[in-house]
């Protein structure tokens, strides 16, 4: 099928009167829809990138109304180590990729100007916020950004990150940092890296951190999110039950933490990559290493670019497609990075961050 055809298949005749513009660092969004109430959504979400500019850079348009393509020839896209279970599935063509949630059956078309979202796009706006910072991490991908599975936080330009494989602790132990009040956050699961001029750029996207009740029980930064009840039961649960939970929490960091704790950008100094372990008797510590000798750890750093991707041309990529080791070592040259080893202790690992931090923030 072609491009033109999965286009009007999605676009249907409904008429896209609502509209928002973002700006994204320097990528200007319009997002068209036929619903009022997800464009309110959209613009409570985002709203310090809500902008009058005219003149975007790729438009999303987000059509509320069902749609049904599951008898189309779908291929599944591979899950992360560790995740069972069929997530999205997938159809290429020249110049885009067609994209199918399974669990809700929301529909993407991605090109190189932008995407076409079709189905309950109201009821599962989390995924429409997917698709509109996917467009900014095509954007700096294609300029050559290496993407990494990572949270991060900064002090003045100073930029820390935190990485490890999922499940990992990296956006609980960024939100502790952040009780700090001179810090900003900067990104909760995806963190661009750019090396220029010796300096290692990391840019975030505007995604607010998602949390588990876990998290937010241990946290008295958090705990007011949850509604007496919900705490309860949650607190009723035992330990390894609660970490594993797949309740999921928006945490509005301007309203939790204060005003001006948002940032777009910094110069990433400092990585600690999370090896701990929840079941671990041995004592929390923390390591300097060389990246290049732990192939092992680099891997909890790397991130495919994920269903979403084209390239400069248009293209999708192919999931198989390996990573660029080398791109990501010479990106992160000139980062510090320590291994937290031993059992989980946020505690211990927040104040040895901080203490790092403020050392190069000076």
């Amino acid at each position: 099928m072609s491009l033109d055809y999965y286009s009007q298949q999605l676009r249907g005749d409904f008429t896209l009167s609502h509209r928002l513009t973002l700006e994204i660092n320097e990528l200007t969004l319009l997002i068209e829809s036929n619903s009022e109430k997800l464009i309110d959504s959209l613009t409570q979400y985002f709203r310090p990138l809500v902008t009058a500019h005219t003149q975007p850079d790729k438009t999303i348009q987000a059509i509320e109304g069902a749609i049904d393509l599951s008898a189309l020839n779908w291929t599944d896209w591979p899950r992360e180590p560790g995740k069972t279970g069929r997530k999205e599935a997938f159809i290429d063509g020249d110049g885009y990729r067609l994209v199918h949630k399974v669990k809700t059956g929301v529909c993407m078309l991605q090109t190189l100007d932008g995407a076409i979202i079709r189905g309950e796009c109201t009821a599962n706006d989390n995924q429409v916020i997917n698709v509109i910072n996917a467009q900014y991490l095509n954007h700096r991908q294609q300029q050559g950004d290496q993407l990494c599975h990572a949270a991060a936080c900064q002090l003045n330009d100073i930029a820390v990150a935190f990485a490890g494989f999922s499940g990992g602790g990296k956006s609980t132990l960024m939100l502790h940092c952040l009780s700090t009040p001179e810090l900003k956050y900067l990104s909760n699961d995806r963190l661009l890296i750019e090396k220029t001029e010796g300096r290692a750029i990391a840019r975030g996207i505007p995604k607010l951190p998602r949390v588990n009740p876990g998290t937010i029980l241990n946290d008295e930064n958090l705990r007011s999110m949850l509604s007496e009840d919900a705490r309860q039961a949650y607190e009723a649960l035992p330990n390894n039950e609660l970490w594993d939970l797949e309740d999921k929490y928006d945490v509005m960091v301007d309203e939790v933490y204060g005003p001006g704790r948002l940032s777009g950008s910094g110069t990433l100094e400092l990585l600690f990559i999370l090896n701990w372990e929840r079941a671990s008797s041995a004592s929390t510590e923390i390591h300097e290493i060389e990246l290049r000798d732990r192939s092992d750890l680099l891997a909890a750093v790397m991130k495919s670019p994920g269903p979403f991707y084209v390239d400069r041309t248009g293209q999708p990529l192919s999931p198989n497609t390996p990573l660029d080791v080398n791109g990501y070592l010479d990106a992160l040259e000139t980062v510090r990075t320590f291994e937290i080893s031993g059992r989980v202790d946020f505690q211990t690992a927040q104040l040895a961050v901080i203490e790092l931090l403020e050392r190069h923030a000076t």
